[in-house]
């Protein structure tokens, strides 16, 4: 039977485990929510750049219209010329700024589902390794109460070797 000193470095090690196991499992739950949060986050962006995209045509259509009523109030022509140059670049300048709007939200929707794919992947690395430092607390607890008790023994004179004398 084990010494005491034994088995308080066994429960120990015991208790050491568990809160390796709950350390990691708080880890992962971390790791979870974070990667869940990102993709909330990557709904709501994509609202957002819908939002400025409408509202960026409404502004360019605003200007359209400011520009052909300016120069229909001066009696300017709009078939041909420098103000049908300027209504094009205008126009083109307008798609361009929709591009970019459309191109930066899913620039940062990839990058919000990267992260959520790293938590992810994080949660299970936490998960994996409370695993293995449960196991680790449980060995090392073991070796040194296995450790001390022979120690012990060799200190008492006990060796737990038995020899048989032919004589």
């Amino acid at each position: 039977m084990a010494d005491p000193i034994s088995w308080v470095m066994i429960g120990g090690a015991g208790v050491a485990a568990a809160g390796a196991m709950a350390q990691g499992q708080a880890q992962a739950s971390a790791a979870r929510y974070n990667a869940a949060l990102a993709e909330r986050q990557s709904v709501a962006i994509s609202a957002q750049v819908a939002n400025q995209v409408a509202r960026q045509r409404q502004e360019a259509e605003m200007t359209q219209g400011t520009l052909l009523a300016g120069y229909g109030a001066s009696g300017v022509s709009t078939d041909d010329g420098s103000p049908m140059d300027v209504l094009r670049m205008s126009i083109a300048n307008a798609k361009l700024d929709e591009h970019n709007l459309i191109y930066r939200g899913q620039s940062e929707r990839l990058g919000l589902a990267d992260s959520a794919t790293l938590d992810r992947m994080r949660a299970t690395t936490a998960e994996s390794q409370a695993g293995f430092n449960a196991a680790s607390s449980l060995l090392t607890g073991a070796g040194n109460a296995w450790y001390s008790r022979t120690v012990a023994n060799s200190r008492s004179g006990k060796t737990g070797v038995t020899t048989e004398s032919n004589g």
